[in-house]
């Protein structure tokens, strides 16, 4: 049996996602769903989606790549906790760049 690795991960303050054996997902307030808008990868590479394709700046961005960090375990369960408590979906649902 394979061995289960998670990283947890913090969009913008607010937005709990992680990323398990490879695949990537958000907390959206009432369960995990895949991130089929790459928000996390994105973030992680600093894809900037404003510059041409051809541009050099496009991937590596320091600004999109601030806007993610990884959490320990223990501060995403307070997340999970906290959302859970007030039932609040983020205001930020479509996780769209700010």
């Amino acid at each position: 049996m394979k061995k289960r690795s998670v990283t947890y991960y913090l969009i913008g303050g607010k937005i709990l996602g992680r990323e398990e054996n490879g695949e990537y997902f958000l907390n959206r307030g009432s369960g995990w769903f895949r991130d089929t808008q790459c928000a996390i990868l994105d973030r992680l590479v600093g894809y900037d989606s404003g510059e041409p394709a051809d541009s050099p700046y496009g991937i590596g961005s320091l600004s999109i790549m601030d806007e993610i960090k990884e959490i320990p375990e223990q501060e995403a369960m307070e997340h999970l906790k906290k959302n859970a408590s007030t039932n609040a979906r983020p205001k930020e649902a479509k996780y769209e760049r700010q």
